[in-house]
Parts: structure tokens; sequence; C-alpha cells
């Protein structure tokens, strides 16, 4: 499913750098949320198959940090640095401008809260669920962070890392969840669907709910869980290939022209659930089609770094081609420098750690 991940970590790409929208595919929220479909088979299937018995609850999670973090703290030094070197060129702090603006009236408990999510990345979905009161220095919820000035989630170094501090805690209940029977895992589905139309029906359904908010964002991770289920059966029950290729067609057909199909009901609420459910039935298949091959492997290993270090290219960039009037098209150079970034990322820092982490779980056999 290499290819799939890319495509989807391009796609947000894309969506933030505001360019190179050329066909009717889904959007970079849609993107995330199969993100999280495909964390949740993943899970689910290396908690089944790998981290069982003794102390593979700490195991798991210590792993998925080493996953996680490495890359992310290094984009994030990057950002200091590239953040101090571009106000001593162009007096330009990047994202270091509302450190730097509310320093002498930020209270020192947000101040601390930000330090803390931006280093270890937990709770920065939960910021964009406050603001923050210079005239006091104390933080207060807000429903809608798009309707104040003092929105707590610009201190975020990283704003886009929301969505990695909500897969960490999902990676902190998943063990929990995954091994529970399959009518548990449809009663959660359930309950997390209930809860998403409770919101929407008191006119929460808007950012940050429709795609930040842990509770509802759950029934993602449940699908891909439902997802392993499927992969398990047809692992030992053989597909005929002719119609494993037509489930996986319709879905591409589906994903590469989302925006055009269902332009006649684009308010629908059971369009996207049928979608998402469409998208768990297929991932199996797209796993037994891509599972053996390295080149596929490979490319998937690039989404990540792709995803954490696109947004300091797309603000440096931007301010590079605006300070120098530089006559290049800025999507396809955001596009072309991180896919460059990204594979050294993986190369230099993913890659030795990978190593370390696959030790691990061999040794603990």
């Amino acid at each position: 499913m290499g290819v799939l991940r890319i495509i989807l970590a391009l796609i947000i790409v894309m969506e933030h750098s505001g360019s190179l929208r050329i066909i009717n595919w889904i959007s970079g929220p849609y993107a995330l949320k199969i993100f999280f479909i495909m964390s949740g088979f993943y899970m689910t299937f290396v908690l089944n198959r790998k981290y069982i018995g003794k102390g593979s609850y700490s195991l798991f999670l210590s792993n998925r940090l080493l996953r996680v973090f490495p890359i992310y703290w290094v984009v994030l030094s990057l950002t200091v640095g590239v953040g101090v070197l571009s106000y001593l060129i162009y007096n330009n702090w990047q994202s270091l401008t509302p450190y730097v603006a509310y320093n002498d009236v930020m209270g020192i408990g947000p101040l601390l809260i930000q330090i803390f999510t931006n280093i270890f990345l937990w709770g920065q979905d939960i910021v964009f669920f406050f603001g923050c009161d210079f005239n006091t220095g104390s933080l207060f919820l807000t429903s809608d962070f798009n309707h104040i000035d003092t929105a707590y989630y610009r201190f975020l170094l990283a704003p886009h890392a929301w969505s990695l501090g909500l897969e960490l805690s999902y990676y902190l209940i998943a063990p929990f969840l995954v091994r529970r029977k399959t009518k548990v895992i449809l009663l959660f589905i359930v309950l997390t669907l209930l809860l998403r139309w409770y919101l929407y029906s008191i006119g929460l359904d808007h950012d940050p709910w429709t795609y930040r908010f842990f509770p509802t964002e759950l029934v993602f991770f449940f699908v891909g869980t439902l997802s392993y289920r499927l992969y398990s059966y047809i692992e030992k029950n053989e597909i005929n290939k002719n119609i494993r290729i037509s489930i996986v067609s319709v879905f591409f057909i589906m994903f590469f022209s989302y925006n055009y199909l269902f332009s006649f009901a684009i308010e629908s609420y059971w369009i996207p659930i049928f979608f998402f459910a469409y998208v768990g039935f297929t991932i199996p298949f797209l796993f037994q089609f891509s599972k053996k091959s390295k080149i596929d492997y490979r490319l998937g290993e690039l989404s990540y770094p792709i995803y954490v270090v696109h947004i300091i290219v797309i603000r440096t960039l931007g301010l590079l081609i605006d300070k120098n009037n530089w006559q290049i098209n800025k999507g396809v150079a955001v596009i072309i420098i991180t896919i460059l970034l990204s594979y050294i990322l993986l190369k230099y820092v993913s890659d030795p750690v990978e190593k370390f982490r696959q030790s691990r779980i061999k040794i603990s056999k």
C-alpha cells in the first residue's frame, strides 16, 4: 500500500501549498482519514502478530515512539533554525513569530504546555480547541478557533503535526481495543458515529470538530481494525483474482474522481460513510497485492517524512520566492524539494532507527 500512502501524503502537500489541484480527487482532510484507517489496519496487524505476550505493550509503544520522534525532532530543529536564520536575513521569524510577539504577555502555564506539545506531540490536536487570553495569561475553550484572534494553535511550530498527536493517543489505547470481538468493534463504530451526529446536530459541524476531535476520529481506526479482520479471512480463503482487481479498481476510480462522482450529493453525510467503509473494505486487497513489493514498501516509507517536512518547505520557499522575485512554479518546486528532503530524512534518520526497532522485536521473540 506504499503507493497509496505516498499519494495521500502528496495530496496533503498540494492542498497546503495551494496549487496543483488539477483533478477531482479527495481533499486533504479525507486523505488524513484514510491514513487513520490504514493506521488502524497496520496497528491491528502488528499487535496481533508481533507484539504478543509479556512486555509487549511497552515494546509496542516505545517502538512507535522511535518511529515517530526522530524525523519529527530533526524537522522541528530545522524549523527553529530556519526561523532564526529567516529573521537574521529577512526580519521574519516565520513559525516563531507568535512567541516573539507575545512573549511578554503569555502566561507561564500556556507557555509550558506549548513547549511540551511542540516537543512531544501529545496534545497538539487538543490545542485547536483553546484560545489564549493575553490579559490574564490563561487559556479558554473555544468552539471555533477561526473566530478568535488569539487561537492557541498558532504557537505550534509545525501545526500540521496535530494528526501525529492524535495518532500517539491512539497508540496508547490500541493494544486494549484491537483484540476485542468484532461485535464490540462494531459497537464502538456506532457510538463514535452517534457522537459525531450529536455534535453536528448542535452546530459543531466545522473545524476542529470535523476532523481533529479524537473521540469521533476513532471511528476510522476502528474501521482499520475491521479491515484487518477481513484480511485475516481472505488470507485463508482464496478470492478470485479478477474480483480482487475489480474491488481495487473501483476504489481508485472513486479516489481520483471523488468530487466529480459525488457532486450530486456533496452535502450528504451518507456519501462519506459509504466511501470510507469502502476504503476499509479495499485495504485488505491492496495489502495482498503490494505486501511482497520492496519498491512499494520503500515508496510508502517516504510518506511520513513527506508529511512532516512539507510545511517548512512551503514556508521557506514562499519567503524566498517573494523576496527574490523568482519566476518558478511554487507548487512544483515544493513537491520536488519535499521529496528530496524526505529521502534524506528516510536514509539518514529513519533507516538507522528502523534497524534498531526491528532488532528489538526479534530479541523480544
